[in-house]
């Protein structure tokens, strides 16, 4: 076995495959095989291209041509569906978006990989993933100006970012969110499951502006809900189903100026993004 050329990128691999994917996604077994024998073929891909090892594949390698490259001989070579293109694609994006968390180097990586498009034609593309464009456009909409467009922006970045089902979301306490140098949501799942999640640098800084409008008082050892409504002087969760019907009336405004934005919006969708 050869000497490995970047032992950043392969590091990063590790941790997405061992820790990220199993243990703060709480991914299946299933799933996690199928991110590795993507990742694997990839790899495989562009050393073949550069007429290397593997061990020498290094992260100046993996940009939006050899992602392209790899993706055409899916559909070209091997026959593959559009639908399995896709999925790939949506991988190899999970991928560098980890990375990027982890590694600010890379994020603009993980814009160059987001503007490779999805096959419209085929109903994985409309219905079960969002582009980037179309995320950009949908978190536009709310009017942060007001209180509710504030809060209904920050609903829709953490969706995005944490890949939360929407009552992870709506169930975060302040005492979940860590914001220091490595900052982190803590997310209960079903079965009251836990996991941590990394937060990105732009989360962040959104939080702590949400924060100090929405919790100026409070501390962040506080077991109140970081999202809330206030009924008879008390502070509850949001209804889960209030925030769907307030998802749908931003996806349609959004739709009329982003034609990427999907026909159907819901918050399940977001954890799609980027998987």
């Amino acid at each position: 076995m050869g000497k490995i050329k970047d032992p950043q990128l392969f590091l990063l691999i590790k941790n997405f495959l061992l820790v990220y994917l199993p243990v703060q996604r709480k991914l299946s077994g299933n799933t996690v095989t199928t991110y590795r024998t993507v990742l694997n073929q990839f790899l495989a891909h562009v050393a073949g291209a550069e007429g290397i090892p593997v061990m020498a594949v290094t992260f100046d390698m993996v940009n939006a041509g050899s992602v392209n490259a790899y993706l055409d001989s899916l559909t070209g070579d091997r026959g593959l569906s559009s639908s399995t293109r896709n999925n790939r694609l949506a991988v190899l994006r999970a991928f560098v978006s980890y990375a990027a968390a982890c590694r600010p180097e890379y994020i603009s990586l993980s814009g160059e990989l987001s503007a490779i498009k999805v096959r419209k034609s085929d109903r994985f593309a409309k219905v079960d993933y969002m582009t980037e464009k179309a995320v950009e456009a949908l978190l536009k909409e709310p009017d942060t100006r007001t209180a509710i467009g504030l809060r209904d922006q920050m609903i829709m970045v953490m969706l995005y970012d944490t890949g939360a089902r929407i009552q992870e979301a709506l169930g975060i306490r302040l005492c979940d969110l860590r914001l220091d140098r490595t900052p982190t949501a803590q997310l209960f799942g079903k079965g009251r499951k836990i996991r941590t999640v990394p937060l990105m640098a732009n989360t962040v800084g959104k939080l702590k502006n949400y924060i100090s409008v929405f919790h100026k008082r409070e501390s962040m050892l506080s077991e109140k809900p970081l999202f809330y409504v206030e009924r008879k002087g008390q502070l509850q969760p949001i209804c889960d189903d209030t925030v769907r019907i307030r998802i749908r009336k931003y996806a349609d405004a959004a739709r009329e100026k982003c034609g990427d934005v999907p026909e159907t919006v819901y918050p399940h969708l977001w954890r799609h993004y980027g998987e």
